[in-house]
């Protein structure tokens, strides 16, 4: 893996078969690559990119990962839209907010 630093000549909307846009925030955090299988299925189901998410939801991600790994092993994907929806903020950009519970 190589990393680099920004460059305006390259969009994070380009495709490439040899590179990745990726927001270095996520390595901030403590998280390597790859994913660890929780965070990966997310990204699976739901079918956004990494690079549309924006922090509060690694964090979110980070922490349920990690809360499932240590109390709560059947902790699955699926149980997120009993706390939590995804929200889309312009440009296609996610993050996720508090469910209401009515």
């Amino acid at each position: 893996m190589v990393f680099r630093p920004f460059d305006r000549e390259i969009l994070s909307d380009m495709v490439s078969d040899e590179w990745l846009c990726f927001n270095a925030f996520t390595f901030t955090l403590g998280l390597q690559f790859p994913f660890p299988d929780f965070i990966t299925e997310f990204f699976n189901i739901t079918k956004i990119c990494f690079s549309q998410t924006m922090p509060m939801l690694w964090r979110v991600l980070l922490v349920l990962d990690q809360i499932k790994n240590t109390h709560v092993p059947d902790l699955s994907v699926h149980d997120l839209p009993l706390a939590y929806r995804l929200r889309c903020h312009g440009s296609c950009r996610f993050s996720d907010t508090p469910s209401r519970q009515e």
